[in-house]
């Protein structure tokens, strides 16, 4: 299916599908999927999917999708996911996904997620989070890099950041400028190393604080 403007199904679309506009669907679009503005699906997306501008969904989101400024879907996303400027999902976002700015999902995060500012979790992070400013999940498991701050309840794994903030747990290692862990189970390396749980003068150390139970 091809237009040179607008290619529109009030239904699903499969296969070849390519609009020098956009290409839109009422229902589930799979196959290669190609909008010079926009890719828009008001079920369903799954294939190759590239819109100039953005590519949507309504529903759920997989395989190799490409958005010029943003990918968007209103429930899970899988595969591999690139945003110019943002990859947003309602729901879990599962593989490897890029984005200039923001990665955010309401689910959880797993695989890989790099972003040039930030990346939030939902509800968790599993696996790797490189956020050029911000890293952020209720529990975070795995490896989390940040220029500024990472922010969590419950870390499990390697955290580096310039600032590291653990509300709660965190069982393994953190290394930056500051670190602060409500309850430290593993090793601080940095600046300077506040763990609550530890008592007294090693509460907050220089250089490295231990904490291990």
């Amino acid at each position: 299916n091809a237009a040179g403007l607008g290619l529109v199904a009030n239904g699903r679309m499969d296969g070849i599908n390519l609009g020098g506009l956009a290409a839109v669907a009422n229902g589930r679009m799979r196959g290669l999927n190609v909008g010079g503005l926009a890719v828009v699906a008001n079920g369903s997306l799954y294939g190759v999917s590239a819109g100039g501008l953005a590519t949507v969904t309504n529903g759920h989101l997989g395989g190799v999708t490409i958005g010029g400024l943003a990918v968007v879907a209103d429930h899970s996303i899988r595969g591999i996911t690139a945003g110019g400027l943002a990859v947003v999902s309602s729901g879990p976002n599962t593989g490897i996904t890029t984005a200039g700015l923001a990665i955010v999902s309401d689910g959880p995060l797993r695989g890989a997620a790099i972003a040039g500012l930030a990346v939030v979790g939902g509800t968790r992070i599993a696996g790797v989070a490189i956020g050029g400013v911000h890293v952020e999940a209720p529990l975070i498991q795995g490896l989390a890099v940040s220029a500024i701050r990472t922010r969590t309840w419950d870390m499990r794994g390697v955290s580096i950041a310039g600032y590291n903030r653990m509300k709660g747990d965190q069982f393994g290692l953190a290394i930056g400028v500051y670190n602060y862990a409500k309850r430290l189970h593993g090793v601080q390396l940095g600046l300077i190393n506040n763990a609550r749980n530890n008592r007294g003068l090693l509460r907050v150390l220089p250089l490295i604080n231990v904490h291990l139970d």
